[in-house]
């Protein structure tokens, strides 16, 4: 439980922008924020994937099976004959409905490369819980390329598309979209190099220092250099440029290694059943004692993470990903896309005292894997899905 002044608020806090006397407002937020969180975390996605029979069988060769291809070809020509008015007797459950809209949209559309992670855009759209559900696809494409033309920058390329159900009041049910962005022109300079990450080597030089600074996820916008009053210097990066947090995070998306669809098949660069979660880091945990950082630490914003911490951070929270456990649980069968890091911190006066804890979100889905490259041009609804069929 984090305490801003004399009012306890059960949930993650988030930068106020003004000072404590606004802070009757900032919990009305909070309470908005935890409770989306609270409904996206619920939204259950459609069970499909069996346990392997071997433990031995790597989790990144299961991807989508011909029945599970097949099922999405029949939701595919449900939503085409719903389109030309052809009269259908069958029905979809609406957690169906969002497995098959969310994996059409992202089989058509996503562009799972190597990048450095950008931002996230949200939308809503409401459907009827009596809908055919035609209406929660044309929604979602139009929030889906609505999002995708905001920027102009073709470097600038959807890496995943999620759909959630936010609330269900009555008869009117509230869909959460998200588009999650990534830059691949910045994954093949130098800085983030795009290769598998190598922890016997220094990905961090030897001079390279950052600020802990505050923030920094699309929950918690980072604090700007500008806002913090940093008595200490840090390395040669201006003030308001990158922080420490965002520098690990973007080492991490470009490097991390594609799924592993076995022997004779390839990854498309497509990924479907798209989801996010969110998770804490406490520096009390001791994650990371190997890295100098002592027992029972408390960072504050104006810290300078040297590069010996920089590198040994980054490989910890890395190695994470590969354990299927807390902090980063990717399930079985998923594969981890992307991560947003930031700094969540217990709001002080001044706020360069702040203690601070790791904030963390990250995606991961279903690889699609194909026995040939498959390039998507065609519509959503008649796109030939049979070219993901293995043997």
């Amino acid at each position: 439980m984090y305490i801003f002044g004399k009012t306890k608020i059960d949930m993650k806090p988030y930068p106020p922008t003004h000072l404590p006397n606004e802070l009757k407002k900032l919990k009305s937020v909070y309470w908005v924020i935890s409770t989306f969180l609270l409904l996206a975390s619920c939204d259950e996605k459609m069970e499909i994937h069996e346990k392997s029979d071997s433990s031995d069988d790597a989790l990144e060769y299961r991807s989508m099976s011909n029945e599970e291809i097949d099922s999405l070809i029949s939701f595919q020509t449900y939503l085409n004959d719903i389109k030309n008015h052809v009269q259908r007797t069958n029905t979809y459950s609406l957690s169906r409905a969002i497995y098959g809209v969310e994996a059409l949209l992202n089989i058509r559309y996503a562009d799972s490369q190597k990048g450095v992670s950008m931002y996230t855009a949200s939308d809503t759209i409401t459907v009827q819980t009596n809908s055919d559900w035609f209406d929660l696809y044309e929604g979602a494409l139009d929030n889906l390329l609505g999002d995708m033309a905001f920027s102009s920058d073709t470097n600038i390329v959807l890496a995943a598309f999620d759909i959630s159900v936010d609330t269900v009041i009555g008869s009117n049910i509230l869909i959460l979209t998200k588009s999650i962005f990534k830059n691949i022109s910045q994954s093949t300079i130098s800085k983030y190099d795009a290769a598998p990450l190598d922890c016997g080597t220094e990905t961090f030089g030897e001079n390279e220092e950052y600020y802990l600074w505050l923030g920094g996820t699309d929950v918690l916008p980072l604090y700007q250099g500008s806002e913090l009053d940093c008595e200490i210097g840090c390395g040669s990066v201006a003030p308001g440029t990158t922080a420490a947090m965002e520098e690990i995070q973007h080492h991490i998306n470009a490097s991390y290694p594609d799924p592993d669809c076995g022997p004779g098949r390839i990854w498309s660069g497509k990924f479907i059943d798209i989801n996010y979660n969110y998770s804490l880091i406490e520096w009390s945990y001791n994650l990371f004692e190997e890295c100098g950082v002592p027992e029972n630490t408390a960072y504050q914003p104006c810290d300078c993470l040297n590069a010996d911490i920089l590198n040994c951070m980054l490989c910890t929270i890395y190695e994470e990903i590969d354990t299927y456990t807390s902090p980063i649980r990717i399930p079985e069968y998923n594969h981890f896309i992307s991560i947003d890091l930031g700094v969540d911190f217990i709001y002080s006066n001044p706020i360069e005292e702040a203690d601070t804890r790791i904030d963390i979100k990250y995606f991961y889905g279903v690889p699609v894997c194909t026995m040939t490259p498959v390039d998507y041009t065609d519509s959503v609804l008649t796109m030939d899905l049979e070219e993901l069929k293995c043997c």
